[in-house]
């Protein structure tokens, strides 16, 4: 073999070595995959147990005093109607505004606006009491209202149909003055009472969890 055949074979095996080589680098960089961002995990959901407090009777105290002010609508309607109602009607709707106003008072010490958190916490003990209270003044509205219910539906029998329409709206507003009680209740941390019998099925007790 001739000195320049030696140098042609030597030159072709170093052009295909560095082709060979230059591939391979470009290979792995098309293979290289930029690095995945870490997944962040999630802080903590445990709420304060003092703020949830403050929350369950912030939002029951809200539930609450919206059923009083559906009960000071029915209070007002029931009165306008029984001045025009004679006989046994005028002792039914006295019965039903008793009942009414007990319901409403029974309400009315759970109905104010709930203070500052900072001002909450310095009596959290207290406030976990007058929450169970809550819930309790709650229920027995819920008995209250059921025993309006009854008389509103006697007096509905043989009622003339203006009065009968009036009757009507009077037990509406006592119908989102319950869902409103109940609401409270929940809200409170509660479950409704089952022996008031306003929701059938539900399984209760007065007390919080």
């Amino acid at each position: 073999m001739s000195a320049r055949a030696g140098s042609i074979d030597f030159m072709s095996a170093l052009r295909a070595s560095l082709l060979l080589l230059a591939l391979v680098v470009a290979g792995c960089g098309q293979s290289k995959k930029p690095p995945t961002a870490p997944v962040p995990v999630a802080e903590s959901a445990v709420q304060d147990p003092d703020h949830k407090l403050y929350e369950q009777v912030r939002s029951g105290q809200y539930q609450l005093g919206s059923a009083q002010d559906d009960l000071q609508g029915v209070i007002e309607l029931a009165t306008k109607v029984s001045k025009s109602a004679g006989g046994t009607a005028s002792h039914g709707f006295k019965d039903l505004l008793t009942k009414l106003n007990s319901a409403g008072q029974k309400l009315g010490d759970y109905t104010d606006e709930t203070p500052s958190f900072e001002e909450f916490k310095k009596d959290i003990s207290g406030q976990d009491e007058r929450r169970l209270n809550a819930i309790q003044a709650g229920n027995d509205t819920l008995g209250e209202i059921s025993d309006a219910q009854d008389i509103l539906e006697n007096l509905m029998v043989g009622a003339p149909a203006d009065v009968k329409a009036d009757l009507q709206k009077i037990q509406d507003g006592l119908d989102d003055s319950v869902d409103a009680v109940q609401a409270g209740i929940v809200a409170l941390g509660g479950k409704v009472d089952e022996d008031d019998d306003v929701t059938p099925g539900s399984p209760g007790a007065t007390t919080g969890s």
